[in-house]
């Protein structure tokens, strides 16, 4: 199943997912998301590539821990990663990766009683877009998806992106340290009102 995730199954893109005939089925699987281009700073010399496209994030849905009580599945959380930062830590990373390309910080916005982030809605249009030309993902469906998805962590072919679980990923220290300073000068420039 590995193999299959990583090179036999076809990419889509982001027009194909979110389009009315999606064809992300509504089951529990693991999903691979491959970039034709790569943020600046992001290592990728044992990356899995194909089609002059890199593996940089896997994901699942469900999680593992909530798998029993939870309703997730893979087209929901693969169509979070293309429209919402908030619910994505996949866009948050590239966000913050991309802001000296897009000229669109990290911003904080008060939503009811929560904060949520967001690259406001200029920020988010310009990461579509981005997303539109560059990101593309695949899947296979399974019904202990966090095994799989393990699996890929482990390997010497550990994707960048990922944090969780990602014990072999020489970049992990790096990109929680990024995250962690886009997330204090979101802090400091103010929080966004709805």
């Amino acid at each position: 199943m590995l193999e299959t995730l990583l090179h036999k199954r076809r990419l889509y893109s982001r027009a194909e997912v979110l389009s009315q005939s999606c064809p992300v089925p509504e089951e529990s699987g693991t999903y691979a998301w491959f970039f034709s281009e790569i943020p600046s700073g992001v290592p990728t010399d044992h990356c899995v590539t194909r089609e002059n496209k890199t593996l940089l994030y896997v994901g699942i849905a469900p999680d593992g821990k909530k798998f029993k009580n939870s309703k997730s599945h893979i087209q929901e959380r693969i169509k979070n990663h293309h429209k919402r930062t908030a619910k994505s830590t996949l866009r948050l990373s590239l966000g913050i990766l991309l802001c000296k390309a897009s000229h669109y910080p990290l911003r904080l916005r008060r939503s009811g009683t929560n904060m949520k982030s967001t690259f406001t809605k200029e920020g988010d249009d310009w990461l579509n877009k981005w997303m539109d030309e560059n990101a593309f993902v695949t899947w296979v469906t399974c019904s202990n998806p966090w095994e799989l998805e393990k699996k890929v962590l482990q390997s010497s072919h550990s994707p960048p992106l990922n944090i969780l679980g990602n014990i072999n990923n020489p970049f992990l220290t790096e990109l929680k340290r990024i995250r962690r300073e886009a997330k204090i000068r979101a802090e400091k420039m103010g929080i966004l009102d709805e």
